[in-house]
């Protein structure tokens, strides 16, 4: 038994490299790289990690909170399609004098926070507004309903987020996992309910929100699904149209290794300048890789569809809800 657990072991050590990523490693660390050691060291580290812990250590670079942890967080943008390669080049990027030091730590909140973990399979699919929402539920509950225990209000210091989830996995131990699952249940209706009101308002009155939401939408697409060569071509035109400049052109392509952290840097400062730069992304896209821009549009217009389908279900278990309370009030009145 033990030579078998040795044996997965070591197939899990040595994950295979595709070509791109065999040629993104050699250029993060070149057979000459004075700190070779420490790189072989993090993809190591990395590859021992499950790719539901991967999930975990994405959550903990995007949460992370400088004054108690020590190191800035990463913007979601960046990490939301990172694989384990590209948040290495990441985390060398970010964190050039104490990569080890921040790898070490969200390793030991990983391992420490097993019994818990569970509870970031909730929080790490939510979007940075979401998880605003969530935030501000959390800080305005004193008391959950159905729970024996008061939710205290935790001030939010110095202007940073309260980790929603640390409080949760703070509050709450595994033995009482039928309780905490049926909070997060009501945290997430309640988040899903915020959102759906604020969607309806804001809809009708504010297109440029709807315009705004559908780009950011198609970048973040865009970093999963766009080529090296469709990306090279896109940071020229968005040079010759002035969007960007040499310099940052240059820093897009040196800093980052991997394909996705090329474009997710690209789309990480388009975010910055606001949906007008943004879609003059989209419009080259168009221009220079018209099949992909297709595929962003469809998948675009999908999720856009599933969200209105969503819309109309809550809206239609609400109206059944009011109708059922019309029906038992009436019946309280004919007895």
């Amino acid at each position: 038994n033990k030579g078998k657990k040795h044996l997965f072991a070591g197939l899990r050590n040595r994950r295979l490299l595709s070509e791109e990523q065999e040629e993104c490693w050699t250029q993060i660390c070149p057979p000459w790289d004075k700190d070779a050691e420490l790189k072989h060291w993090l993809k190591d580290s990395l590859e021992n990690l499950r790719n539901k812990e991967v999930k975990y250590f994405r959550w903990y670079l995007r949460t992370a909170n400088e004054s108690k942890d020590g190191f800035r967080p990463i913007r979601r943008c960046r990490l939301k399609h990172a694989d384990r390669l590209d948040i290495l080049d990441l985390l060398l990027q970010m964190y050039p004098a104490k990569t080890k030091e921040v790898t070490e730590k969200i390793l030991v909140k990983i391992s420490s926070n097993t019994a818990r973990n569970w509870i970031l399979d909730l929080f790490e699919e939510l979007g940075d507004k979401e998880l605003k929402y969530c935030q501000m539920l959390l800080q305005s509950t004193d008391k959950l309903k159905g729970s024996n225990k008061a939710m205290k209000k935790i001030p939010v210091e110095g202007g940073e987020k309260v980790d929603a989830a640390d409080l949760m996995m703070q509050m709450y131990s595994s033995e009482n996992r039928e309780e905490v699952e049926k909070v997060l249940n009501e945290l997430k209706e309640s988040t899903d309910e915020v959102l759906s009101e604020d969607e309806q308002h804001s809809n009708p009155s504010s297109p440029t929100a709807a315009t705004e939401k559908g780009v950011r939408s198609m970048l973040l697409d865009f970093i999963k699904k766009v080529s090296i060569e469709t990306l090279e071509q896109l940071l020229k035109a968005l040079v010759a149209d002035k969007v960007l400049t040499a310099s940052e052109m240059k820093c897009v392509l040196e800093k980052n290794h991997t394909r996705v952290n090329k474009a997710s840097c690209l789309v990480d400062i388009m975010f910055e300048r606001g949906v007008e730069d943004c879609q003059k992304v989209i419009h080259h896209v168009h221009s220079i890789d018209p099949t992909l821009y297709t595929d962003l549009k469809t998948s675009q217009q999908a999720l856009f569809k599933r969200l209105r389908s969503k819309l109309k279900e809550d809206g239609k278990t609400k109206d059944d809800g009011r109708e059922e309370e019309g029906e038992e009030e009436e019946e309280r009145g004919a007895a």
